[in-house]
């Protein structure tokens, strides 16, 4: 159970990210294995594997991977630079810069790599 202490840290945050983008790629990979396997391919299905299934798939796969790698570099900062790392979370306006920083940044190279 998540309670409001617990997610004032940047990790726990991020690790939320991480989870949503996830599901995300795992919903849209369902689709498709249920799709091609049960035969319920459609002409709506057609039209949008190429445009939507596909395309968020591979964002959302890029996205996940890239938010390891940056929860990763958080947790190396943490441990390389204890001090100047509690001070950076001491304001929860630091937090969400930090948060819609790291966000941001997997979310354009996620739209690059495609």
């Amino acid at each position: 159970m998540s309670t409001e202490s617990s997610m004032k840290h940047i990790f726990n945050l991020l690790f939320l990210v991480l989870i949503m983008f996830d599901n995300a790629c795992l919903c849209f990979m369902v689709f498709e294995t249920i799709a091609t396997n049960l035969g319920l391919h459609t002409e709506i299905h057609d039209i949008l594997y190429p445009k939507f299934t596909l395309p968020l798939t591979a964002i959302s796969l890029t996205a996940s991977i890239f938010m390891t790698a940056v929860i990763a570099h958080e947790r190396y900062g943490a441990i390389q630079y204890p001090i100047l790392h509690r001070q950076s979370q001491i304001s929860a306006k630091s937090r969400r810069i930090l948060l819609t920083k790291y966000i941001s940044i997997v979310l354009v190279l996620s739209l690059i790599h495609i």
